[in-house]
């Protein structure tokens, strides 16, 4: 169980794990009686609110917006210290931006109210979810809501003599060690040398994972519903995407204007997401809960005269951008001090390349414009502040001024200024920051924004209050990943 009543513990709050706090059925969840008691089932309940979830991420509307969204939401943000085992500061600001991510928090919610146990999905094939529904049941709960109520009073406390039963540290706030996550350090660090300690790549590391063990439950979800309606009926079950459906199974398809005129032909890549997915996962046309949160796209256009337009879609999780030596910023960033704004800019352009189209046999002179095509619910931004080289990595220290509120810049996004209308405005929600002179020499903290507006900085076991304007400004040559939450 969770150890909400052990060590600096509250109230005793039993085991919460695969559970959701309120009643006996969540919007999303199943009723007693039906809660899944084997993993097949287990897979299928956590793919059903899944899809469900990805279906009303996608659509965005207002009967589309999934209800632990909004201000009042049960899934609150509790931001625990939590305890640095030995070079695991990188994990620890990891955990605690997605913490702070309200979508990210109601999927979790979501998946919670169908109380599927995290036993029964780690054997149904997917212990990156498991540890993530078992590290949220770990967390203490919200001041004032009957559990661990010490949380909120006085933020500052740092672990200085480890923990106590359960994990938990006595003091005036909660730290915690996030056990949950220590299979999946040990695979990541298997696959990524047992030095790595980058919090980008840890981040891609879980999202992909989350894709891939999400996707494959909605596919197993399908299924039995569709075994369901074959055998309610007799008749062979139309199965449509769970989450409402993509062109993603196809890769490449042709563009046909109002006159019947060819406009080109259009290719879909793979992304950064699921490079390792089941082949049954891969095959079909699916948009994993994750995906559907935290997928866009990037378009890649080139036009060559006398020759039909070649247009690539490669979708992203993680959108890097470049940081410019600051002798050469003026070329394209128009001063001295970049911006989140200028970096986005720089990264779509329009430029002229040696192109050989199809059917040619020598190249030719085409436009090639990079844009936007689409921007999801949760958009993470990677700074690119390291540079590999003959004598190994160095960083790029270059000042780079954060927005509060993020609205990408007319010729970023595809469909021009009616696409920058469309996407919205984005709220900066999580900041992951590298401190130090290199990408093997440096520590990670996390700098979080609260449900009320104001900001935490999460330093391992020391969570302490941050002012917005110290975020911003502060954090200028030190950001490292932001997370920006559609408003």
């Amino acid at each position: 169980g969770a150890p909400g009543g052990a060590g600096g513990g509250g109230g005793g709050s039993g085991d919460r794990r695969g559970q959701a706090e309120g009643g006996d059925e969540g919007p999303w969840g199943a009723a007693a009686d039906e809660r899944p008691k084997d993993a097949d089932s287990a897979a299928a309940a956590v793919g059903r609110a899944a899809a469900a979830f990805a279906t009303a991420a996608r659509r965005g509307d207002g009967d589309g917006i999934p209800p632990w969204c909004g201000a009042g939401t049960p899934a609150a943000a509790v931001h625990a210290g939590l305890v640095n085992t030995g070079n695991t500061c990188f994990l620890n600001a990891v955990l605690q931006a997605l913490l702070a991510l309200p979508p990210l928090r109601a999927l979790v919610e979501a998946l919670r109210a169908t109380y599927a146990p995290s036993v029964l999905v780690q054997k149904a094939g997917a212990p990156m979810l498991a540890a993530l529904l078992d590290f949220v049941a770990d967390l203490p709960l919200a001041a004032g809501s009957g559990d661990n109520k010490v949380v909120g009073q006085s933020r500052r406390h740092r672990n200085r003599g480890g923990t106590g039963a359960g994990g938990w540290s006595n003091g005036p706030v909660q730290t915690m060690r996030p056990r949950a996550f220590d299979e999946s350090l040990r695979r990541f660090r298997d696959g990524h040398g047992s030095t790595q300690q980058d919090a980008q790549e840890l981040l891609t590391f879980v999202l992909d994972s989350l894709h891939i063990e999400l996707a494959a439950m909605q596919v197993k979800a399908r299924q039995r519903e569709g075994a369901g309606a074959r055998s309610g009926d007799g008749q062979e079950g139309e199965q449509q995407p769970a989450s409402g459906g993509s062109n993603a199974g196809a890769d490449e398809w042709e563009e046909v204007g109002t006159k019947g005129r060819s406009l080109g032909s259009t290719r879909h890549v793979g992304g950064d997401m699921g490079n390792d997915a089941d082949a049954a996962v891969a095959a079909t046309a699916i948009t994993s809960a994750i995906a559907a949160l935290m997928q866009g796209e990037v378009l890649s256009t080139v036009r060559a005269d006398s020759a039909r337009a070649s247009t690539t879609v490669q979708p992203f999780t993680l959108l890097t951008l470049d940081i410019p030596d600051a002798d050469v910023a003026g070329s394209y960033i128009g001063g001295s001090v970049a911006t989140v704004e200028s970096l986005l800019a720089a990264m779509c352009y329009s430029d002229e390349v040696e192109y050989t189209p199809e059917g040619c046999s020598h190249p030719t002179l085409a436009r090639k414009t990079l844009s936007l095509r689409s921007l999801p619910p949760v958009l993470v931004l990677h700074l690119n502040r390291f540079a590999f080289g003959a004598v190994g990595a160095s960083k790029r220290a270059r000042p780079v001024r954060l927005a509060a509120q993020l609205r990408p810049p007319p010729g970023t996004l595809a469909g021009g200024r009616a696409g920058v209308r469309a996407c919205g405005t984005y709220t900066l929600t999580a900041v992951v920051c590298h401190m130090g002179a290199s990408l093997n020499n440096g520590h990670y903290v996390a700098d979080v924004r609260t449900q009320t507006g104001g900001w935490l900085r999460c330093d391992d076991s020391l969570v302490d209050d941050i002012s917005q304007r110290r975020v911003l400004e502060g954090d200028a040559d030190t950001a490292y990943l932001l997370f920006y939450t559609r408003q």
